[in-house]
């Protein structure tokens, strides 16, 4: 009997042993910091930097398993460029699609499946997605070095105005989110982090003015921006404005992209135009211009933008306070 136990109890042992022995060749991976803004414009390009530390055993090669937890009103999956920059080289990122199972899934989930089990979705109180990202090549390990990098996010914010945290998490091809039931040390293989900082989605500004106090008899600045908002005018070769008025209380619209509505191109899908509302109708001395209103167009005239709040167009007031 005593053989008998002893036997046993050399199984159990050397199955520890192999158990511990597994886990110290694998790659251990770590979040150790995260570089977002704190608010942002709906609709607006924003970058994100997380720093990732890969602890490998020699010669140990995996690719990257990336997780982006968002809000379900934006468009990760078609918004959203990675890259990655490390020590043992830079890369791409691409999207994993929803039909691959996750390495080492007890219940035969997908990687996006087995992150919202597993990690949750932070503080939210918004409907939230984990969208997933394979490195395109391996990482290898040389001599147990540790390997540092970063993940670069580009993402295209949703329109919904919210307050969100984001979250991240890692793990690496093959082992994938094996649960720490042995003690050995939660994230050891795998890690989550939730931004501390909330990020701020607030209405997207795509027109100011110049100068800020001014009357209907001013020359005044229209600034445009072109990336704000959803605009059908990304990208657009001429930009030119369309403008209505109440002259002696008769409704005038001029928009027939002539040379004086034309916006000039202040680079980085910015446009500028400077206008004097009296000339652009030619009011005569005496007669009176109220109900200032305008728009953008194309030179085709087949995209037109308005206020996004009010699905009119945007409204010029007369603001000066002299």
């Amino acid at each position: 009997m005593k053989k008998i136990f002893k036997k046993i109890k050399g199984q159990k042992i050397t199955a520890v042993l192999l158990l511990f022995t597994f886990f110290l060749l694998t790659m251990c991976v770590q979040i150790t910091g995260i570089t977002q803004p704190s608010s942002v414009s709906a609709g607006q390009l924003i970058d994100i930097r997380v720093d990732v530390t890969v602890v490998p055993d020699d010669d140990d090669t995996k690719n990257l398993i990336f997780g982006f937890l968002a809000p379900t009103s934006w468009d990760v999956e078609a918004g959203t460029t990675l890259t990655y920059t490390s020590t043992v080289g830079d890369g791409t990122m691409s999207l994993v699609s929803t039909a691959e199972v996750a390495s080492n899934s007890a219940e035969n989930l997908s990687w996006a499946e087995e992150m919202t089990t597993l990690f949750g979705t932070g503080d939210n109180t918004e409907e939230m997605k984990w969208v997933v990202f394979k490195s395109d090549d391996a990482l290898t390990g040389a001599g147990g070095e540790n390997i540092t990098g970063q993940v670069q996010l580009k993402v295209t914010v949703g329109p919904n105005i919210l307050t969100t945290q984001l979250g991240y998490g890692a793990t690496l091809t093959d082992y994938g989110f094996v649960e720490d039931v042995y003690g050995l040390g939660y994230g050891d293989y795998f890690d989550v982090s939730f931004a501390d900082n909330l990020l701020e989605v607030s209405e997207a500004v795509a027109v100011t003015y110049q100068p800020q106090s001014y009357t209907i008899d001013d020359v005044i600045t229209i600034n445009y921006d072109a990336k704000e908002g959803f605009s059908g005018l990304l990208g657009a070769d001429q930009v030119y404005l369309c403008v209505s008025a109440m002259v002696d209380g008769v409704l005038t619209t001029v928009c027939d992209n002539n040379s004086a509505l034309a916006m000039t191109n202040e680079g980085d899908d910015m446009w500028s135009l400077k206008m004097w509302p009296r000339n652009l109708f030619n009011v005569a001395v005496g007669s009176t211009l109220t109900d200032f209103t305008f728009s953008f167009t194309n030179e085709a005239g087949d995209v037109i933008i308005r206020d996004a709040n009010t699905t009119q167009d945007f409204v010029l007031l007369d603001n000066c306070t002299n």
